[in-house]
């Protein structure tokens, strides 16, 4: 599958001398968020400070179909303190929204677009003898598609659902109800 180029990027692309990096969105609980880049200091992009993680973050394979699929991406940041794991581990994430964005760098103006955007969904920590390394999943919130959803057609499903709703009040004394069609 294909996709236009943003006409920002696309001009760039015309430029002698580019450079491209990733980004990462980590929409945690405010204040907590985060907001990563593969490059050195820090990045102002789209109102957010960017903090440079340098090599230490990687972004996996990205995959997409013309299908409706539900496809995932993995964030891995490596090097990171032991003192600093405590964060990870009391940060509530599972749910939370994540982007991970692709960027330019054209003659010093930054520019990025979103390629993958989803819900942070199983964390994995690694520890090291002085460093740690996690690596985050993010699903694509089409995963949502293929949950089930357990429902019943019944007065009291939906008094927990809508407190006022009397739509299904009727229905168990309709089932030995007689009606007359007709003359």
């Amino acid at each position: 599958m294909s996709r236009e180029l943003v006409s920002v990027l696309s001009d760039a692309l015309d430029d002698a001398q580019i450079s491209v990096f990733w980004a990462c969105d980590l929409l945690f609980d405010s204040p907590n968020q985060l907001y990563f880049w593969n490059g050195i200091g820090d990045l102002l992009l789209d109102g957010n400070v960017y903090t440079g993680a340098g090599e230490l973050i990687a972004v996996s394979e990205m995959q997409e179909s013309s299908d409706i699929a539900a496809y995932g991406a993995k964030l891995t940041l490596t090097g990171i303190p032991k003192d600093l794991i405590s964060i990870a581990l009391s940060e509530p994430y599972q749910g939370r929204h994540a982007k991970v964005k692709f960027g330019i760098n054209a003659e010093g103006v930054y520019t990025a677009v979103t390629v993958f955007s989803g819900e942070m969904d199983q964390m994995n920590i690694q520890y090291g003898a002085e460093t740690i390394t996690i690596s985050l999943d993010v699903e694509s919130r089409l995963i949502d598609l293929e949950r089930s959803r357990v429902r019943r057609y019944t007065h009291e499903d939906q008094k927990k659902r809508f407190v006022d709703d009397r739509a299904f009040e009727f229905v168990t004394r309709l089932q030995d109800e007689s009606l007359q069609w007709g003359s």
